[in-house]
C-alpha cells in the first residue's frame, strides 16, 4: 500500500479518535517521505513515551524524512512541499483509558520540531524552523487489534500549545490543535493490564488553529512599519504643540 494510502486510513481514525469537533482551521500538514516505520513507542508501567526515530531499539528521539507543506493562500514558493525532518518527543503517565477495546493515554507533554533539511529563504527571511512546539495535554488512541489510531493535543481539549516558525506568527492564535496518524502499527495496538505494549508506526498528520496564521512580514515591512509609527507620534506632537489658545 502506498504512503498516501496508509497516511489517509490513518488520518481518518485520528479524526474519528481526536479532541472534540472545532472550527479550527488545518493551515500545514506532514506526510512521511518514505515507507519506513519513523515513530517507536515504549511502554511501562510509569511513564511510557512516544518518539520519532526509524530504529526498532533506540531509545533517543531523532529526525524522520517528511514532507512539509502550507496550506495558506500566498505561500512563497520557497516554502511549498519542502523536504524536512520531524522529530517528536512525548511522555504521558502509562495507565490507561480502556472502554471496550479503545483507548486513550492522556496527559502527554513534550515537543516536536520540523526542520528544512536546508536553509530556507522566504519574504527575506533566512531560516530552518518549519514548524515547532511544545505542548501538554496530548493523548494516544486506538483499537486493541487495529493498526490505525492517533496522537494529538487540542486547546479546545484542555491541552496547552506553543506554536513557533521562522516564517509565520502565531500572535493572533487563540486556539489549536494537531492532529497525527498512527499508521501501520506493529504488531497491531494491544494492552497488558494498565499499559499499552511497545509498538512501532509511521506518523503524520496536521497541524490547526483559529484563526489561521500569517506570514512573518519582511524585514523591510517591518522597518516601514516603525517609521510610520514615529512619524505618526511626531505629526501628533506638532499639532499640539500648535495649537492655539484662545
Amino acid at each position: 500500500m502506498s504512503v498516501s494510502k496508509i497516511l489517509g486510513l490513518g488520518l481518518l481514525a485520528a479524526g474519528i479518535a481526536a479532541a472534540p469537533a472545532s472550527a479550527l482551521t488545518t493551515f500545514a500538514s506532514i506526510s512521511p517521505a518514505t515507507t519506513s516505520l519513523n515513530v517507536r513507542f515504549v511502554g511501562d508501567n510509569g511513564t511510557s513515551r512516544l518518539f520519532t526515530t526509524t530504529s526498532a531499539t533506540d531509545n533517543a528521539a531523532s529526525g524522520v524524512p517528511v514532507f512539509f507543506t502550507l496550506a495558506l493562500d500566498g505561500v512563497p514558493a520557497a516554502l511549498q512541499s519542502v523536504n524536512a525532518r520531524f522529530t517528536l518527543d512525548a511522555s504521558m503517565p502509562s495507565g490507561v483509558v480502556n472502554n471496550a477495546g479503545a483507548f486513550s493515554l492522556l496527559g502527554a507533554t513534550g515537543n516536536f520540531s520540523i526542520l528544512a533539511n536546508n536553509p530556507i529563504t522566504a519574504n527575506g527571511i533566512t531560516g530552518f524552523n518549519l514548524l515547532s512546539a511544545v505542548f501538554t495535554g496530548g493523548s494516544v488512541n486506538g483499537t486493541v487489534g487495529s493498526s490505525a489510531g492517533s496522537f494529538g493535543s487540542s486547546t479546545e481539549g484542555g491541552g496547552t500549545i506553543t506554536y513557533t516558525s521562522d516564517f509565520l506568527s502565531f500572535d493572533q492564535i487563540s486556539n489549536s490543535d494537531f492532529s497525527l496518524a498512527l499508521t501501520a502499527v506493529t504488531n497491531a495496538f494491544s494492552t497488558n493490564g494498565n499499559r499499552v505494549n511497545d509498538f512501532r508506526a509511521t506518523i503524520g498528520g496536521q497541524f490547526s488553529s483559529e484563526p489561521l496564521p500569517s506570514f512573518v512580514p519582511e524585514p523591510g515591512t517591518w522597518a516601514m512599519l516603525i517609521l510610520g509609527f514615529g512619524l505618526v507620534g511626531v505629526s501628533a506632537r506638532r499639532r499640539r504643540n500648535t495649537t492655539v489658545v484662545a
